[in-house]
């Protein structure tokens, strides 16, 4: 009998249920869904019926159903019947006879069904369900089977059954479907009923003129996922052929690949050939180095690029002959070998040092260019590196280290000045200050992040330190500390006339 004791039995009037025969399966009806029932409303215990409506189709949670049968009708199984209260208002709105005091109910089947732009424009219906758990996800490769049909005013065929693989990112994919995929299964099929306005975006998929309601029918064949590089859609990338082994470039290793391009939706090749680069070392775009980095030796991917992260901008000097450096673009790359360098940790002190003070220099030429993000990575992973050094060395040694260590710390700190990020400024600048507490750069630098966040005194303190320290000639820090003097006084004489103001009106 079910949940019977949980609910009233005699002389349902509000919102109670009881089961009076069992449905099958564990699946339930959601609110949104399309269902159809059949309908016995009676009059306390007789056996005559008041009303009676069979396969009656309606929208699980919309004002067609009474309020109160809502919760029974999600939490029944397909083929279940129960007697259900309603109030008789309820009844009443929703136009059934509010003589009745409950009514059998029996639920036939439901049809799943999502507002898929949220405005009643696009009504996905879900026919049949796939097969396992995995979905395409937000950015995939799938290929479909669709048909469409039209809805206004009598159904009849626009489209035949067709076939097509398309990538879900494509400007040419309707937000609508795009959102319809991302949660199909291989095998699912949906029906999408589109309003007038919806359907006009259905014209570039099918490159034919659409108009009025339509609907359209989707199955999902099969589909493979593509990785976003970057996390915004701007790099996404395909592989085409897996790779041998599990060692990747990283950053540092010399990497040999086959690449072409071509403008994003045009098939005719730019240009074609084979490029030799270290990669992380800002000497291609940025999406073609973010992708090598992530490859296998051998493999092979489609690269999509967003024009900046492509060769717009600071990237366009490398753009090979013929590639337009603003134009998004389609790469193919076949990662042919590459050079892993030596891990720092495993070589003699001096060459470790050597090879560090290589990745600042590196940071420095890229400071002067202004690629400040590229700027910090090198400096980051130098800073990091000599950290990993500090193990087994002497006091000359040690001094050697902390002294590139301080270095790379100052110079993020002035990096990050420039992206606008003051607290890590502070925070860098800080930690070189921990490291060499007479580093004049270091002191500036944390003087002058003091000075941006307000901190006056403590940035005062810094730059008057810097200038004992050597550096009172500089006329970069007399400058920063004249300014934070001017600062300070202005600070003083308003916080002197808001005392006499209040002394005033004593």
């Amino acid at each position: 009998m079910g949940d019977q004791e949980n609910h009233k039995v005699i002389g349902l009037r509000e919102d109670g249920w009881v089961t009076l025969r069992e449905g099958e399966g564990w699946q339930r009806a959601e609110v949104g869904d399309e269902i159809v029932i059949n309908a016995i409303g009676r009059r306390s215990e007789e056996k005559t019926e008041l009303d009676r409506r069979d396969n009656l189709q309606l929208i699980l949670g919309d004002s067609s159903v009474p309020a109160s049968w809502n919760e029974a009708l999600q939490s029944m199984a397909r083929g279940e019947i129960a007697k259900v209260g309603a109030a008789e208002k309820e009844l009443e709105a929703a136009g059934f006879d509010r003589r009745a005091e409950w009514y059998e109910l029996e639920l036939l089947s439901w049809i799943p069904r999502r507002d898929l732009m949220h405005d009643g424009t696009a009504i996905e219906y879900l026919l049949k369900d796939g097969e396992g758990w995995e979905r395409p996800g937000r950015i995939s490769e799938v290929h479909l089977r669709m048909e469409l049909l039209s809805t206004d005013p009598h159904p009849r065929e626009i489209l035949p059954s067709v076939e097509r693989t398309i990538a879900t990112e494509s400007p040419n994919v309707p937000e609508m479907l795009r959102r319809s995929i991302d949660s199909l299964k291989i095998g699912s099929i949906v029906r999408i009923h589109c309003k007038a306005a919806r359907t006009k975006e259905l014209v570039k998929l099918f490159d034919s003129p659409l108009e009025g309601e339509v609907s359209l029918k989707v199955e999902l064949l099969e589909f493979s996922k593509m990785e976003d590089v970057f996390g915004d859609e701007s790099g996404v990338r395909k592989v085409l052929r897996e790779g041998l082994g599990f060692e990747k470039p990283g950053d540092g290793s010399e990497a040999t690949c086959q690449i072409s391009y071509r403008k994003k939706g045009d098939d005719t090749v730019l240009w074609s050939g084979s490029q030799t680069f270290v990669t992380g070392d800002g000497v291609t775009s940025e999406g073609i180095d973010a992708a090598v980095k992530r490859m296998k030796r051998g493999e092979k991917c489609i690269l999509y690029l967003r024009k900046d992260r492509a060769f717009s901008d600071r990237f366009s000097r490398f753009a090979p002959v013929g590639v337009l450096s603003e134009e998004d673009l389609v790469a193919e790359i076949e990662l042919l070998d590459f050079n892993r360098p030596p891990a720092v940790w495993t070589l003699p002190f001096d060459d470790a040092i050597s090879a560090m003070k290589k990745r600042k220099d590196r940071g420095n030429e890229l400071f002067k260019e202004g690629r400040y993000d590229e700027a910090l990575g090198h400096y980051d992973r130098a800073e990091t590196c000599m950290t990993n050094c500090q193990t087994d060395l002497d006091v000359q040694q040690r001094t050697v280290v902390d002294n590139i260590r301080a270095t790379c710390l100052v110079n993020m700190a002035a990096c990050y000045d420039k992206l606008g990020n003051i607290e890590e400024m502070l925070a860098h600048a800080d930690k070189a200050v921990s490291l060499e507490p007479q580093n004049v750069k270091a002191l500036f630098r944390r003087g002058t992040a003091h000075m941006k966040l307000g901190n006056l005194q403590q940035a005062l303190n810094d730059v008057r330190f810097a200038a004992d320290s050597g550096a009172g000639n500089d006329p970069e820090v007399r400058r920063r500390m004249k300014e934070i003097v001017a600062k300070i006084s202005k600070e003083v004489r308003a916080t002197c006339r808001m005392s006499w103001a209040l002394r005033s009106h004593a």
